[in-house]
């Protein structure tokens, strides 16, 4: 008993020297906070993660818990130390209960179920929200892999068919301020002039003349006469080896070509090529005709050309093969016109790009802006629109963002990763032109790109739900450029065709025959890797693709026009010489 109290008096003489330590280690823990906080908020313009950020990182990382648990755990410390006082009074007295006060005391700091649940649920919630200041603060300590970038080196303008194709479409829009170095909101400008001018009724009918389906009017001839110095730039670009868009790794706020515009150039150009056959000029409607296909690849050949450029390149090829077409099918050319349509569009498409380089280049592009948004923090308008990024200018979301290094390392990150996988997921199936498997990529992807499948970290969500949105439909794309494909190869092979029926009196009965005097191999079809089909049917050639299906069924019925982006088993893609493709 006597070493009982004994204790007891030693104790009750170091409460006071534990009040003070009490009070040390909350003061302790919210310096600590604090100054957690203060560092994090000096990373706000850390452009990479180096040693030292990785470092501070893991030092943040060990104590921010600890402090938080030294705040949590203060006023259990209080309620022991009171405790622990009384017990001392107790013990010191003997029987001593001690005063009223003292018990209403004693019985107030039990550390109760109802006080336990809520420590518990205190303690989670610190934790929670610890893990997350983290994450939005700290930056990742994984190194940010750079985007890739691609140093173009630019050609001079008299070497560029694009700044011929430019002059051609200021003519034509009669707008002589036009420039393809125009900033975006300077195109925004442009915008309704072009729209007005492609809705004018005399332009409107000139596709239809190019395809031989109507006649032109007297305005139509006038309008085709008033932009002769539009033709005469196609003419001048097309005969330049070299056709450069871009001059600087794009992202997604450069410029595109403006379909609106490229297509009236290249109505325009199949409206004139048409003109001129009538008048007797065929050698010259050749040649235009061939200008403006070549103009038209130039558009979706260029190796960073973005998916947009490509599926441009395909409407506007798709208005220059029509045009080849109506020439050939009019019986006005020569064998040797023949032969150089065949040549010369073989050559062009072996020159566009597949699904899976236009994808990577989009990817590419996407990757550069964010790295400059949520890295360099370079947000000046000649690399990234931050309103385009930022959800809907979003303010207190851009803020937040820029504000928070660790949050925009992260979705940076996350989204690099999401961006590699996808391509992995579709190099395969794009580059052998798979359409079965590509359609079943793209669900998986789209499965793996849903941000409700991941974590409830917000880095994790912001990023999926961003690739979520912009993943591109790599299948729709492919069978864009597939269509596209299929067409080119018809030109081919039915200018080889027309030649050789020139020279001998008729078709050829074997398409190698034909195709052996233009210098060429017979086109392949890019789903089966084999010979496209090929037969006389009245006397006039006829030639199939395999379709969107992949499967080739002789050539007995043809895909619907309106369904051809539709696998149609038991159908081909059938086209027959003096019809036009998809015309139906």
């Amino acid at each position: 008993m006597k070493n009982s109290q004994d204790f007891a008096t030693k104790f009750y003489s170091l409460t006071f020297s534990l009040k003070l330590r009490s009070a040390f280690i909350r003061l302790s823990a919210f310096a600590l906070t604090i100054a957690i906080f203060f560092i994090n908020m000096s990373w706000t313009d850390v452009s990479e993660t180096s040693f030292f950020s990785r470092m501070a990182s893991t030092v943040a990382a060990t104590l921010i818990i600890p402090g938080l648990f030294m705040v949590m755990s203060s006023p259990l410390t209080s309620m022991a130390i009171s405790s622990l006082y009384l017990k001392a009074r107790q013990t010191k007295s003997g029987n001593h209960s001690g005063t009223a006060e003292e018990a209403e005391i004693s019985q107030k700091t039990l550390f109760t179920t109802k006080r336990k649940i809520f420590t518990g649920i205190a303690l989670a919630l610190s934790l929670l929200t610890s893990n997350i200041a983290y994450g939005l603060m700290v930056p990742s300590s994984t190194k940010v892999i750079a985007a890739p970038r691609v140093q173009i080196e630019k050609i001079a303008d008299s070497e560029n068919a694009w700044v011929q194709y430019d002059l051609a479409i200021r003519d034509l829009l009669e707008l002589p301020m036009l420039s393809k170095s125009m900033g975006k909101k300077l195109y925004e400008v442009v915008g309704d002039a072009t729209v007005k001018q492609m809705t004018n009724p005399i332009y409107g009918s000139l596709e239809k003349y190019a395809f031989g389906l109507e006649e032109l009017t007297d305005k139509q001839i006038e309008y085709i006469n008033k932009h002769e110095n539009a033709i005469e730039h196609l003419l001048v670009g097309a005969k330049l080896s070299k056709a450069q868009y871009y001059t600087g790794t794009p992202n997604i706020s450069t410029p595109v070509p403006n379909l609106l515009q490229m297509r009236a150039l290249a109505n325009l150009a199949a409206a004139k090529a048409r003109y001129l056959q009538k008048q007797g000029k065929v050698q010259e409607a050749v040649e235009l005709a061939l200008a403006n296909y070549k103009m038209a690849t130039d558009i979706g050949s260029e190796t960073n050309g973005s998916l947009i450029s490509g599926l441009i390149s395909v409407v506007c090829r798709n208005i220059a093969a029509k045009s080849l077409l109506t020439l050939i099918h009019s019986g006005a050319t020569t064998a040797e016109m023949d032969k150089e349509i065949a040549r010369f569009v073989a050559e062009q498409d072996s020159r566009m790009l597949n699904v899976y380089q236009f994808i990577s280049s989009e990817r590419q592009a996407t990757l550069v802006s964010f790295e400059d948004a949520l890295i360099k923090q370079n947000y000046n308008s000649d690399t990234i629109d931050t309103d385009d990024l930022f959800f809907n200018n979003s303010t207190a979301l851009k803020e937040l963002i820029k504000s928070s290094p660790g949050l925009r390392t992260r979705i940076y990150t996350k989204y690099y990763e999401l961006s590699q996988e996808t391509l992995n997921l579709m190099r395969e199936s794009t580059e052998n032109w798979d359409f079965v498997q590509a359609e079943k990529v793209g669900k998986e992807i789209l499965t793996q790109a849903d941000p409700w499948n991941w974590n409830w970290s917000p880095a994790d969500f912001i990023a999926t739900a961003l690739f979520y949105v912009g993943v591109p439909n790599a299948s729709a794309s492919m069978k864009s450029l597939y269509t596209d494909n299929t067409m080119g190869k018809t030109v081919t092979t039915f200018a080889a065709c027309s030649a050789y029926k020139k020279n001998h009196n008729g078709f050829p009965s074997d398409l190698a025959l034909a195709m052996t005097e233009v210098g060429l191999s017979i086109p392949q079809d890019l789903t089966t890797n084999k010979a496209i089909g090929y037969r006389l049917e009245n006397g006039n050639p006829v030639v199939w693709f395999a379709g969107i299906d992949g499967m080739n069924d002789g050539g007995t019925q043809a895909y619907e026009s309106v369904k051809r982006h539709i696998a149609s088993p038991g159908k081909d893609f059938i086209f027959s010489y003096g019809q036009l493709p998809f015309q139906q």
